[in-house]
């Protein structure tokens, strides 16, 4: 009977013990039992496109360039260099644009009634393995969308851009 009482002490004690423990320790040591946080979701490309269609379309080049990332590339061979880029020459027909300012200059040449037909007609898709890794650069990467088009250079890229989508590049095709 002694025997149980103790063991029936110490567990108390021992209970007594986490709640105290509990109830002392800062809420920073508290949080690093909680599980971590789950990464911000990249919005739904579908609903970004939607809005992004729905600009163009309305010819709304203010909307449109807020969902543009700059520099906005123009990758076709020749015509943009990379940020950074030591002794690369842009070509004068590159439209390629470091700020909202030359985007909405270059705009009408961007947005060729060939790109215009795609945007209407919804023509995206994913990156597809096999078919977009086989370039160089590649005109996609895993996690980007393309505009198809006809003319591969009225093609565009989204990227995935802080918690949603921005459109980033015309895609390099060799």
């Amino acid at each position: 009977m002694r025997v149980q009482q103790q063991s029936l002490k110490i567990a108390d004690m021992a209970r007594l013990a986490l709640l105290l423990t509990a109830m002392v320790l800062p809420p920073a040591a508290s949080a690093a039992v909680r599980p971590a946080a789950q990464p911000v979701r990249v919005a739904r490309f579908d609903s970004f496109f939607a809005a992004f269609r729905k600009a163009v379309l309305a010819g709304d080049r203010e909307a449109v360039a807020a969902m543009t990332r700059f520099p906005f590339i123009d990758a076709r061979a020749g015509r943009s260099c990379e940020v950074g880029d030591e002794g690369c020459a842009v070509e004068p027909d590159s439209l390629g644009s470091r700020d909202r300012a030359e985007f909405l200059a270059k705009y009408d040449r961007i947005f060729k009634p060939a790109t215009i037909a795609a945007i209407r007609a919804g023509r995206v898709r994913p990156f597809a393995p096999g078919r977009d890794d086989g370039e160089v650069s590649g005109p996609l990467v895993p996690g980007e969308y393309l505009l198809e088009a006809p003319d591969t250079e009225a093609q565009l890229v989204f990227v995935p851009w802080r918690g949603s989508w921005k459109l980033a590049r015309i895609p390099f095709y060799s």
